[in-house]
């Protein structure tokens, strides 16, 4: 063309190194009774090391147990989840508890400013608290001409927990 506004070049590069190890374990356990199907399980994300660095030959540093530093890849040491069902017929119900452990915010907004060394961490940031949240599903199997299909409700954060406090423009932690 005659006249060239602007080109863009929107190439991505993978500049982040990590170096992660954990153990994850998920239990799930199902029987019949007199009243129904009794279903549990629980599921556990446990990490034990969360080493990154910047480019080729970049400093190694450690980020386990810290959020906010690293925006793409939240470094939580411990995240779980466990569940209690029962199924009867064309209903079905299952509750939830969710945990979070606690950990550092290293993010920007962090009321104790984040210590760097040669740009690398190495102190300072919001201890966070861990938090346990409970949720409920409720769900009825329709049959006849619907049959497969299921109307259900959600509730989150059914005993309206706050989250525990994190220094952003909403005050807590999407994480």
């Amino acid at each position: 063309p005659t006249n060239i506004y602007f080109i863009y070049n929107y190439q991505q590069r993978n500049v982040l190194n990590l170096n992660v190890t954990g153990v994850d374990l998920d239990v799930r356990y199902a029987f019949d009774t007199a009243i129904g199907k009794i279903s549990t399980g629980a599921g556990l994300s446990r990490k034990l090391k969360f080493d990154q660095s910047v480019g080729v030959g970049g400093q190694v540093f450690d980020v386990l147990g810290t959020a906010g530093f690293n925006t793409t890849f939240p470094s939580l040491k411990t995240e779980a989840r466990a569940n209690l069902g029962w199924k009867r017929g064309p209903i079905n119900t299952m509750l939830y508890v969710n945990y979070t452990g606690g950990y550092t915010n290293w993010s920007a907004g962090a009321v104790n400013p984040v210590v760097r060394t040669n740009g690398v961490p190495t102190s300072g940031g919001d201890p966070v608290k861990s938090n346990t949240t409970v949720d409920l599903n409720l769900s009825y199997e329709l049959d006849g001409r619907f049959k497969g299909t299921s109307v259900f409700v959600d509730g989150t954060n059914l005993l309206d927990k706050d989250p525990p406090f994190y220094n952003s423009a909403n005050g807590y932690d999407g994480v």
